[in-house]
């Protein structure tokens, strides 16, 4: 059993730099309308360095040292932003500068599915959650700026207790 971890709401703060990004600057991205929420994915697809910039969450690093204490180690797999051509290279870069433990490897893709088999994915988007265990993998949804570091660390610990 391999663990992946997102990056985008797990790890980097995407959400509120890109609502950031909304005329309303008042309005998180949850609360954002779709119209809203394509002209700030435009913004974005627009500003150089986007996903170099983003800001790690506090607890990230503590997320990523408990993933390598519990599964021995991790990979990142998150998935890129349509229309955004550096996305890919600016992800990699980021997990370089940010986080403290080198992954396995990074995958940057659209169909992360196909890593789920007998695997954990921990990841905000519940989506991205449900089309990995109807997969076959286990999935954690964590949402880094909505929960506790301990609603991934708990299951993932169970998770890999019972596969001793």
């Amino acid at each position: 059993m391999k663990t992946y971890v997102d990056m985008d709401g797990v790890l980097a703060d995407f959400f509120d730099r890109a609502a950031r990004m909304n005329r309303d600057r008042c309005v998180t991205w949850r609360d954002m309308e779709n119209r809203d929420i394509n002209k700030a994915l435009d913004n974005i697809r627009k500003t150089p360095d986007f996903f170099l910039t983003l800001e790690p969450f506090a607890m990230a690093n503590t997320l990523i040292k408990s993933v390598v204490n519990i599964a021995g180690g991790y990979t990142i797999l998150s998935s890129p932003l349509s229309g955004y051509a550096n996305c890919a290279d600016e992800k990699i870069e980021w997990i370089s500068r940010n986080i403290h433990i080198d992954p396995d490897d990074i995958i940057i893709t659209d169909d992360k599915p196909v890593y789920a088999d007998g695997n954990v994915l921990i990841d905000d988007y519940g989506y991205n959650v449900r089309k990995w265990e109807k997969a076959g993998g286990y999935g954690i949804k964590y949402q880094a700026d909505e929960q506790s570091i301990v609603d991934a660390i708990v299951p993932l610990t169970a998770l890999y207790r019972n596969q001793k």
